[in-house]
């Protein structure tokens, strides 16, 4: 086997590597918006540490979308609300 044939082979693989990595961002330069709006979130949580170890937590988030701005995640929805309760330990 030829070396230089191999190592063409091996700098075609890169190159279609290469375009198959990159060729997202390239699609997605030619991608045009269809609407405008804003997004606006707030979130706060409180913990409370039983000792040097152990917490307990509360986590809220709200999400407020405006004037057509869409996220896929509130299904349709103008406002999404979540919230989290929860008990962690540290090793």
């Amino acid at each position: 086997m030829d070396p230089a044939a191999g190592m063409a082979a091996g700098q075609l693989r890169r190159k279609q590597l290469r375009v198959e990595r990159f060729g997202g961002r390239d699609s997605c330069r030619r991608a045009k918006a269809t609407a405008t709006g804003s997004r606006a979130t707030l979130y706060g949580s409180i913990f409370y540490h039983f000792d040097k170890i152990t917490e307990v937590y509360f986590a809220a988030d709200y999400l407020k979308l405006k004037d057509g701005y869409k996220v896929g995640a509130t299904n349709g929805f103008a406002n999404q609300s979540e919230f989290a309760l929860g008990l962690r330990t540290r090793f």
